[in-house]
């Protein structure tokens, strides 16, 4: 990540309290923690269980799942401030689903935007939108976090079962497509 253009800071929490997937202990019965992973754009840690941290000579992060390291309650931090008075020009994407990694390593997806796609013009909400997509990189879209509403929110859905804590998020320069009709 480009440190210079982060505004966010990614931060898994096992004991967070009210959290939906908080948890006492790992399934290793390690006192679960916060970990910061990612401080204003910089990798601090990854995510361990007692066996990857043998293996790359570190401490365990109290991740332990059953198989693997897995984290509890993702909590996105960072610069807050008013979202919608900052966007002159832009979209407001109030929600997406159907969302696809094509490669994985590389963080490209795609996602179609769900429930409203709003047209903002000079500061104004002019129109609603239908029929786009977001194609991306996760890498760009951390890389271009302008600024984090101030307030946030606990959410879990059918599609993605790690839970997570974030608030509005403005991102600069995403990659929408529309199909031709």
């Amino acid at each position: 990540l480009n440190k210079k253009l982060c505004n966010f800071t990614l931060i898994d929490q096992g004991n967070l309290e009210n959290g939906f997937n908080s948890s006492k202990f790992d399934s290793e019965g390690v006192p679960t923690q916060k970990n910061i992973v990612i401080d204003k754009g910089v990798l601090k840690t990854y995510l361990h269980n007692t066996s990857t941290a043998k293996r790359y000579k570190t401490k365990t992060t109290a991740n332990a799942g059953l198989i693997s390291p897995t984290p509890f309650n993702v909590i996105i931090d960072g610069k807050k401030g008013d979202v919608f008075k900052d966007i002159k020009n832009g979209l407001w994407i109030t929600n997406v689903w159907y969302t696809r990694f094509q490669n994985y390593s590389t963080g490209d997806f795609s996602t179609i935007p769900r429930d409203g796609i709003f047209l903002i013009k000079d500061g104004e909400v002019v129109k609603s939108l239908k029929n786009l997509r977001v194609n991306e990189n996760m890498l760009n879209v951390m890389n271009n976090i302008k600024l984090l509403g101030k307030k946030s929110v606990h959410l879990k859905s059918w599609e993605s079962e790690l839970p997570i804590v974030s608030p509005e998020v403005l991102v600069k320069n995403v990659n929408i497509t529309k199909p031709k009709l």
